[in-house]
């Protein structure tokens, strides 16, 4: 075990000392200042940040900033995504879609501060969007030097006789039909238009060309949907449980054993106001190990079947997140498809002759697997408890040894 956990801890390590490495070149707007261009900690937000981490230099001191200290921060990697600050009055009351839930209007809850935005669009009419902590995202406009107002979108569920039905309010359709009024055909295209930024950007930059044809509008780099990467490690406490073949030779109680288990992996948020769903994919490595007495059948007392192999392993789940809160719980659920990569240990030890020997000549090279999991994600750093149970080597008409394994699995997305 001592061998075993102290590899863990090194490679938890040194991933948490990776997993800080975030600052991209960036410039922030102190009021009555020069910008202070540096490097800013981004850190792939779902939800719009509260305060920023910031420094002059690679290895300068870390300020951090709030709203109500600058007026705004630019990320230049990647083109420029641009922040700014401004007072705002948003319902941040979190969606209910789910048929599961009771079907009952949540408490209204009002964002009223002075919080980040990042702006899409600058020109007649600029364009915001804010991403709040139940992962609702909302759209703002104002007229340059004007008062932030929210383009207005409720998605709920409402009873019905079958248990319920989403509901959704467009109300910002008609908030854009009547501000593009002066011109018919964007105004028409605004009764129409779906509540997301490309959709939105292309709108208010039609009405600026047509109202003020060539000028320059200043589209801002939209922040390109997440696609997190990281790692993951830790213990597969697995048991090998022999069914049927009770006079096949290698017929046994098999030790169960702990082994370690540590990949890579790449969580995909599928489209949707909230990103609570994703595709979870990991690539694993990991071993088995284990041996059993063959003294169940007496002409084989003494006899010893060891088996070790190392596979590499692919995992495709979906996961659900739950949006609210700081520490956020989520499940995982799906399918794996391992291979046999190395065959350290296939032995059988005939104590009657003795002699050592191949214990199975053809193991089952692709072993496939049920995964599901429960865990928590705290920012970057997720815990799960995960259990599988898979196909195993042993590949015979009259005789099985499924693998059954429970790991405890901690991670660092970058």
């Amino acid at each position: 075990m001592k061998n075993f956990y102290l590899p863990l801890l090194c490679c938890l390590a040194t991933i948490n000392s990776l997993a800080q490495r975030n600052f991209v070149p960036g410039a922030v707007a102190v009021p009555q200042r020069d910008s202070l261009k540096g490097f800013i900690d981004f850190r792939n937000w779902t939800s719009t940040p509260n305060e920023i981490r910031f420094k002059s230099t690679e290895n300068g001191e870390i300020t951090t900033y709030t709203p109500n200290q600058i007026s705004g921060f630019a990320l230049h990697s990647d083109g420029d995504v641009v922040y700014v600050t401004k007072h705002v009055l948003l319902d941040v009351t979190p969606y209910i879609v789910s048929s599961t839930q009771s079907v009952t209007q949540p408490q209204t809850e009002l964002l009223d501060s002075t919080v980040f935005i990042q702006q899409l669009v600058a020109g007649a009419y600029n364009l915001y969007t804010y991403t709040d902590r139940h992962q609702r995202i909302h759209f703002m406009y104002n007229a340059p030097g004007g008062d932030i107002l929210e383009l207005k979108y409720i998605k709920t569920m409402v009873p019905s006789p079958d248990g319920g039905k989403i509901y959704e309010k467009k109300e910002y359709r008609e908030q854009l039909t009547s501000l593009f009024k002066d011109e018919g055909k964007i105004a028409r295209q605004a009764r129409g238009v779906d509540y997301r930024d490309e959709d939105l950007i292309a709108l208010f930059v039609a009405y600026q060309h047509a109202k003020a044809p060539g000028t320059e509008v200043l589209v801002k780099t939209k922040k390109k949907q997440p696609i997190y990467f990281g790692i993951v490690a830790g213990p597969a406490f697995n048991s090998y449980n022999w069914k049927g073949g009770e006079q096949y030779m290698l017929h046994g109680k098999y030790s169960s054993s702990v082994n370690p288990i540590a990949g890579v992996f790449v969580d995909i948020p599928l489209g949707g106001a909230t990103r609570q769903w994703s595709m979870y994919n990991e690539l694993l490595y990991k071993t088995y190990s284990t041996h059993a007495s063959m003294d169940i059948n007496a002409l084989l007392a003494g006899d010893i079947a060891t088996f070790k192999f190392s596979y590499l392993q692919l995992n495709v789940m979906a996961q659900y997140i739950y949006p609210k809160g700081v520490v956020k719980p989520f499940v995982h659920v799906g399918m794996g498809n391992a291979i046999i990569v190395k065959t350290t240990t296939n032995d059988y030890f005939d104590a009657s002759r003795p002699e050592h020997r191949e214990a199975f000549a053809e193991p089952r090279k692709l072993e496939q697997l049920l995964v599901g999991g429960i865990g928590v994600r705290a920012d970057r750093f997720q815990l799960e408890v995960r259990g599988s149970t898979s196909t195993g080597w042993i590949d015979i008409m009259s005789a099985s040894m499924p693998v059954n394994s429970l790991q405890i699995i901690a991670g660092v997305r970058f």
